[in-house]
């Protein structure tokens, strides 16, 4: 999500600065975020700064801790987890896009005026193909033949890892859900920080299967010409 904070900051080289806080994924060179940079500094005569967020599960966290000394004019990344805990924690200034048309499934997450959507998918798991093979239902995750191969991500820091969380506890409930991650949490090779360490530690290791999105497999097929990673 989009959320303008505060008017952009100093000036140099006569060209104001726009600084956008965002997470890893978004900012690094096979993100999207240098290419928007490039198109939108073309019309806008200013100069965009990016400011590395790690995941986007550290954004709100950072931000309530140094606020205003962070210097963020922009900050993309939250998701609908945590948007009632950034309007209640920060103070953010209104916007005005006039009537949006977005898809059903998010409208009741972002009814507000201070937060504008701009990406939405499923999450899943990706594999190499002889691997995805294995896999029909998270009780699978637990077959011995997955030991020690697994990359999920840390719920407190990473959005898709609380996504995870709340994917298992919503399909198994409560007592079952935490059960099977403790069996789980026995099993995988890492609990990763971020989206981005889990996808290093993907690429070097071939029998890995990784918490992602659904189109992860869509970035190795048109960026690195791999059409043996899936989608779960």
């Amino acid at each position: 999500l989009i959320i303008l904070n505060r008017q952009p900051g100093n000036i140099t080289e006569d060209l104001p600065i726009l600084r956008v806080y965002s997470y890893s994924s978004f900012t690094n060179e096979w993100g999207p975020g240098p290419a928007l940079k490039k198109i939108f500094e073309s019309n806008c005569k200013c100069r965009i700064e990016f400011s590395d967020g790690a995941d986007a599960g550290v954004l709100l966290q950072r931000l309530k801790i140094e606020g205003e000394s962070l210097g963020a004019d922009l900050v993309i990344g939250f998701d609908q987890y945590d948007l009632q805990k950034a309007l209640v924690s920060l103070k953010w200034q209104q916007l005005n896009f006039g009537k949006l048309e977005l898809e059903n499934e998010i409208q009741a997450a972002v009814a507000n005026n201070y937060f504008v959507p701009y990406d939405w998918g499923a999450l899943t798991f990706m594999a190499r193909k002889e691997q995805a093979e294995q896999i029909y239902s998270l009780d699978d995750l637990l077959k011995p033949e997955l030991h020690r191969q697994i990359l999920i991500q840390y719920p407190r820091t990473s959005c898709p890892g609380f996504q995870f969380l709340y994917w298992v506890v919503k399909n198994k409930g409560e007592n079952e859900g935490f059960q099977f991650l403790a069996e789980l949490l026995e099993k995988v090779q890492s609990v990763t920080p971020s989206w981005s360490a889990s996808l290093g530690i993907f690429n070097k290791n071939p029998n890995n299967l990784m918490f992602s999105y659904v189109t992860s497999p869509l970035y190795y097929e048109i960026e690195e010409k791999k059409t043996n990673i899936v989608a779960v």
